[in-house]
């Protein structure tokens, strides 16, 4: 398993903060795991212990999966031994704000 943790900024002024391309001005936080392995070797597990994890240290978390993907269930992630964990199966990344709001999107991706 590997993790890459990056600010994702666009454009960063003096005290590090940046402004997205909505306009939006927030400091750089956040992280990006990737986690890779072949069938059945716990992926889905250790993103889940993850969001966990995450979750109890008060950070806002979200799953957003692909809407293609729905080999067990539309609206929640699941390991092959049937634990879920519930998601939000979207198109696209750039979908979430229209379809949840700028509330929610403020919650998840700028905090």
């Amino acid at each position: 398993m590997s993790s890459f943790k990056s600010p994702l900024s666009l454009a960063s002024s003096v005290d590090g903060s940046s402004t997205d391309r909505m306009g939006l001005s927030h400091h750089p936080s956040g992280e990006i795991h990737v986690i890779v392995g072949p069938m059945f070797a716990g992926k889905t597990t250790a993103l889940l212990r993850r969001v966990e994890s995450k979750g109890n240290n008060g950070r806002n978390v979200a799953i957003i999966k692909s809407s293609k993907d729905t080999r067990y269930a539309v609206d929640s992630v699941v390991t092959h031994d049937g634990t879920k964990f519930p998601c939000w199966a979207l198109p696209d990344l750039l979908s979430f704000r229209q379809k949840f709001g700028d509330e929610a999107y403020a919650k998840v991706f700028q905090t």
